[in-house]
């Protein structure tokens, strides 16, 4: 195999960073905007039904301070998230999709890389195939 091809056994030679990937924190960040826009959806329709703002009622008091306190933990998230993705990319790798060509893509789960620098993105039935090959690979070396 010729060198710099793809293989389901390229690991990051050590090179994954301790702690939450930059894409788990995009995970993160999805969460927490699918959570607003509920919350937002449950202040409107109470503020309808009610016909007046929040104000007067304790419970979308509540729901208004939970808006508030997730736009909080938005922010906190894309900020540790756009962190997170630099320190990867000094680190010589991504686990963010189809961003940094120049860069391995490294699985934020096993630590091994997905697509090699200067790959074309992949496209997903490609990405979870290659991850289908590691997870195998992964399995027989343990088994073995």
């Amino acid at each position: 195999m010729p060198e710099g091809e793809w293989t389901p056994g390229i690991d990051a030679n050590g090179r994954a960073l301790r702690g939450l990937s930059a894409w788990s924190l995009l995970g993160l960040i999805v969460w927490g905007s699918n959570l607003g826009l509920v919350l937002m959806a449950i202040l409107v329709a109470g503020m309808l039904i009610r016909g007046s703002g929040y104000g007067g009622s304790p419970f979308l008091t509540g729901v208004m301070a939970l808006v508030l306190l997730d736009v909080l933990y938005l922010l906190i998230v894309v900020i540790w998230s756009s962190v997170r993705k630099r320190r990867e990319l000094r680190a010589g790798y991504t686990t963010v999709t189809n961003q940094y060509p120049d860069v391995d893509q490294v699985d934020p789960s096993t630590g091994h890389a997905v697509r090699l620098a200067g790959e074309e993105p992949l496209s997903r039935p490609e990405y979870l195939r290659r991850i289908s090959l590691i997870r195998e690979v992964l399995d027989t070396k343990g088994s073995g």
